[in-house]
């Protein structure tokens, strides 16, 4: 089980940035962090196997996040309790204003970009993680960098110019 040690002590941060980036909330990618790892630990014989167990793990997170969603939908307290949550991502490293944009991406968009651009993960690892094809990964992604260039005026960026 060393091997599990190591891995979990190199990829943990990674992985709660990740889910982070993706709900908005560190508390509960911590929370979903910990269930994907606790799962990858029981399973580590073949998780450990795997040529990307991070992303194996992302990808349980990424769904114990989306289950809670539904679950805190169905429920009009905690609906009532979240809608005031802010979703910027606190990190002193993140630009807000280019954040706030990635924010109002389409879903899938926004998970393909985090993946890419938060997890660092490659095009086909994102591609196994989404359970879509490698173009469509790519072709995503590509919409997503056309969709945030767009919102992006040239009125903002005038005075850059020579």
């Amino acid at each position: 089980m060393d091997d599990f040690e190591d891995w979990f002590r190199r990829d943990y941060a990674r992985v709660v940035r990740t889910l982070s980036a993706l709900c908005g909330s560190l508390a509960d990618a911590e929370d979903a962090a910990g269930e994907a790892f606790a799962r990858a630990f029981e399973r580590w014989r073949r998780v450990g196997a795997m040529s990307n167990p991070t992303g194996w793990t992302i990808r349980v997170g990424a769904n114990h996040l989306k289950r809670q969603a539904k679950r805190r939908a169905r429920s009009p307290v905690a609906a009532v309790e979240i809608a005031g949550i802010s979703t910027a991502v606190t990190s002193p490293q993140v630009d807000h204003e280019l954040w706030a944009r990635v924010q109002a991406l389409p879903p899938r968009q926004k998970e393909a970009v985090v993946y890419r651009y938060i997890a660092d993960l490659q095009e086909n690892e994102i591609a196994t993680i989404m359970g879509i094809a490698p173009g469509t990964v790519a072709a995503t992604l590509h919409a997503a960098r056309r969709q945030l260039s767009q919102s992006i005026t040239p009125k903002e960026h005038a005075d850059e110019r020579p």
